[in-house]
């Protein structure tokens, strides 16, 4: 059976004796066909029946319906209704405005609407900094996309990026009591964005930008850096990276290895890609090879777009070329960040044994997780049903916390590698193991430790101001 994904997750209305012993004849119909039940809830109670919802966790589409066909095989059970969980919780958004004002007469309107606001406005006028005090600035952050890179699902536009950039939004707020609001941008020339990020953002403390496809995703985090004083993020391709250095640091703790002795291959030289291999140079891995379509990027090919020149540049020391397999062979480390099913149990295989393979694709990684337990030494994905899931939520919650709290104008490399080691640390090293070398998302000491260090880097003398967009 398939590993159980949040996306199979159904729900089902019933409607049964309210005898006892029935509860458990419908659960024990639940397991004796493979699901799992998220939790039951009573929905109406009559004279002689209740009514209950019941949320399943299903392997697949297919062990969903298995599931519902089983239920309707229970004597005297009626199936009222039944949903996709998902679509359910997603029914009118996940977000809403809520006041931090409460009118109950007409002094409280004269104060809210009214009163205040011509002095606060003044003031503000006055000194933009104002505005970090007197209005909800220094606490919001504007999530904005044009869609060209979702998750998954490649270029599907600006709107339908919405429930991505919502969800996103939940996790500042539930993680890091950060506000966030999405704003999808219906463009898809880099100049109209970038103009159009430029003009709003005085209405914000900082900006994660979301979703958008490389290269242009580059070079809008570098303009947007350079025009605004507020910071700007490409979250995407950071945030990942730095968890994903936060799994290798406590990885190398377990192996013993000295990094300035591994080899490394990273495939897919995309904005994840890019970041991560950039972090595996902070992080002194002795060699490290990037990989795209058309295989190992080195100096000697002259396709290479920008940002991929650089690479050439500044990693592959030994000019491999070749195929992804090829180059894996004496390899140490694998980082995915390519797409689904890429990789094949052969070509890990020529790998060093006890290697540390992350593949952080979700939600299919290059490879079967399970094709790797009998060689790597330590696994991590980007998927949560399995142990080590690489999941930026880690960082970028306590991350823009921290750059609020800083009122930093801008975000640094040195405030990523800090990040990182704050997530790290969060585990002590008496408790690691290889399948726990990365907290979980729900952990309460992330967010504040991850804030905590960026607050330090950014208000540290010691730290230099080295931009995190990618400079070529």
């Amino acid at each position: 059976m398939q590993p159980f994904s949040s996306e199979n997750n159904i729900t089902v209305r019933l409607r049964y004796p309210n005898t006892i012993g029935k509860l458990s004849e419908v659960t024990g119909a639940i397991a004796e066909a493979g699901g799992r039940i998220g939790s039951i809830t009573i929905v109406r109670t009559e004279k002689t029946h209740i009514i209950r919802d019941f949320s399943l966790n299903a392997a697949s589409k297919a062990h969903a319906s298995k599931l519902k066909s089983t239920i309707q095989g229970v004597p005297n059970v009626e199936m009222i209704d039944t949903w996709e969980s998902n679509y359910k919780l997603r029914e009118g958004g996940k977000l809403e405005i809520v006041s931090t004002a409460r009118l109950k007469d007409y002094v409280d309107l004269s104060m809210a609407c009214n009163t205040e606001l011509s002095r606060i406005s003044s003031a503000i006028h006055k000194d933009q900094s104002a505005a970090r005090v007197n209005t909800i600035r220094n606490n919001i952050v504007g999530i904005v996309t044009n869609g060209t890179s979702v998750l998954g699902l490649g270029n599907i536009g600006s709107a339908a990026a919405l429930p991505l950039l919502e969800g996103k939004a939940v996790l500042f707020k539930e993680l890091s009591r950060v506000n966030a609001f999405p704003i999808c941008l219906d463009v898809k020339d880099t100049a109209s964005m970038i103009e159009m990020v430029r003009a709003i953002s005085c209405t914000f403390g900082a900006i994660s930008l979301e979703a958008i496809a490389a290269p242009a995703c580059f070079e809008i985090e570098r303009e947007l850096t350079d025009a605004i004083d507020i910071p700007i993020l490409h979250d995407n391709q950071h945030s990942t990276a730095a968890v994903m250095a936060a799994a290798l640091i406590n990885a190398l703790k377990i192996t013993g290895a000295a990094a300035n002795n591994l080899r490394a291959v990273v495939c897919g030289a995309g904005a994840v890609g890019t970041a991560c291999a950039r972090m595996l140079l902070h992080l002194d891995i002795g060699d490290i090879v990037v990989c795209d379509r058309k295989g190992a990027i080195h100096a000697g090919r002259n396709d290479l777009p920008p940002h991929k020149r650089w690479l050439a540049d500044n990693t592959n020391s030994e000019k491999r070329a070749g195929d992804l397999s090829s180059v894996l062979e004496g390899s140490n480390i694998f980082i995915g960040a390519a797409g689904a099913n890429i990789l094949r149990p052969s070509d890990v295989r020529v790998m060093e044994k006890d290697s540390i393979v992350f593949v952080l694709s979700n939600p299919v990684s290059e490879i079967d997780p399970e094709e790797l337990e009998d060689f790597a030494a330590i696994v991590a994905t980007g998927r949560s049903e399995y142990p080590n899931q690489i999941n930026n939520a880690l960082c970028f919650p306590g991350l823009f916390r921290g750059l609020l709290e800083s009122r930093a104008q801008r975000v640094t490399r040195e405030m990523l590698r800090a990040a990182a080691k704050a997530i790290a640390d969060v585990i002590p090293e008496s408790e690691l193991r290889p399948d726990y070398i990365i907290p979980g998302v729900f952990n309460d000491l992330v967010a504040s430790a991850v804030s905590n260090a960026v607050v330090a880097a950014a208000n540290s003398p010691r730290f230099p101001r080295t931009p995190v967009y990618f400079e070529y």
